[in-house]
């Protein structure tokens, strides 16, 4: 969202994107993408697409091109009629990561709905997962040992403590 988000302000509106609302949640929100400290610079080129645009010729521009940056992508091209003064921006990242021992596959619950997962189950799969900070149970930080010394892969809890269909 966020690389999409700075696309929009970028190369369309030029400046940070301002909402006319009086919602203070929309309008912190808002302020958090407009200030969000991540950015596409922070990523490997080979792991992102991202565009901005007007109309059905940008959609069609974002199906063409995506397609072709990542023919595996993992759901279909967008199917939008889009008039010439309707505005579309479009992310999408994608990176594999392999760990020095792979871990077990199996299912996860996750918000009610049922995920591809993994555990470590032996001491050598233990060895991928390094914990940075530890509080309790709801407050720490770990990261994934990679094979590419240049990734890096950090959880940390707490994420977002919200439930289905709220931001």
């Amino acid at each position: 969202m966020n690389l999409a988000w700075n696309e929009l302000s970028q190369e369309i509106v030029g400046g940070d994107i301002k909402l006319k609302s009086q919602d203070e949640k929309v309008l912190s929100m808002v302020e958090s993408f407009n200030n969000a400290p991540f950015s596409k610079e922070d990523l490997g080129k080979d792991s992102y697409y991202v565009k901005s645009g007007y109309g059905k010729e940008t959609v069609n521009q974002i199906n063409k091109e995506s397609k072709a940056k990542f023919p595996e992508k993992s759901f279909s091209d967008l199917d939008l009629d889009l008039g010439q003064r309707d505005i579309i921006s479009y992310a999408y990242f994608l990176k594999e990561v392999e760990y020095p021992v792979e871990f077990e596959k199996m299912s996860v619950d996750f918000l009610g709905e049922t995920v591809k997962g993994f555990k470590a189950k032996n001491k050598k799969q233990k060895e991928n997962v390094v914990l940075l900070d530890y509080t309790d149970d709801d407050k720490f930080i770990v990261r994934l040992e990679l094979k590419e010394d240049l990734d890096h892969l950090s959880l940390s809890q707490p994420v977002f403590k919200k439930t289905r269909g709220e931001i």
